[in-house]
């Protein structure tokens, strides 16, 4: 374990991305607490890592074929696989936690249905595969600018 720190002391950059995630998630964590805040954290910190899952992967295994060798097949196919698993794990832990995630409306009498809660997570999949594009095109730009300085 006393490596692992020392490691992340040495490599400023993941000791940057750590914190911000967990800054994110316990900002997330403070604002959507209610009375149950042990499911509340579990949900949170959950998906939180699952999201940050999706873009790391994305970010390192994903955008290099589609971005640097443009290799679409395969960037698409790893794309959809990655989406398809995070759909699956994310409506196990609803299933798991259904009266906080799947009852919605205003009393709460409303549940989603499995097509509702798959299209959402899509969405939320498919908006941190954005996002770690954006982060991968602006690194590269900057280091691209760094080079040529």
């Amino acid at each position: 374990m006393k490596g692992i720190f020392v490691l992340m002391l040495k490599n400023r950059a993941a000791l940057i991305h750590i914190s911000v995630w967990v800054i994110l998630m316990t900002i997330l964590f403070f604002v959507n607490a209610r009375e149950q805040n042990w499911q509340m954290a579990i949900i949170i910190f959950m998906y939180g890592g699952l999201n940050m899952a999706i873009f790391y992967w994305h970010y390192f295994f994903i955008n290099p074929l589609f971005i640097n060798n443009n290799r679409y097949g395969h960037a698409v196919l790893r794309a959809a696989a990655v989406l398809l698993v995070s759909m699956v794990v994310k409506y196990a832990i609803a299933l798991c936690f259904e009266e906080e995630i799947l009852r919605h409306g205003a009393p709460q009498d409303e549940w989603l249905t499995p097509l509702q809660y798959m299209v959402a997570t899509l969405i939320t999949g498919l908006f941190f595969m954005m996002l770690s594009t954006a982060t991968y095109i602006i690194a590269k730009d900057f280091a691209r600018r760094q080079q040529q300085k």
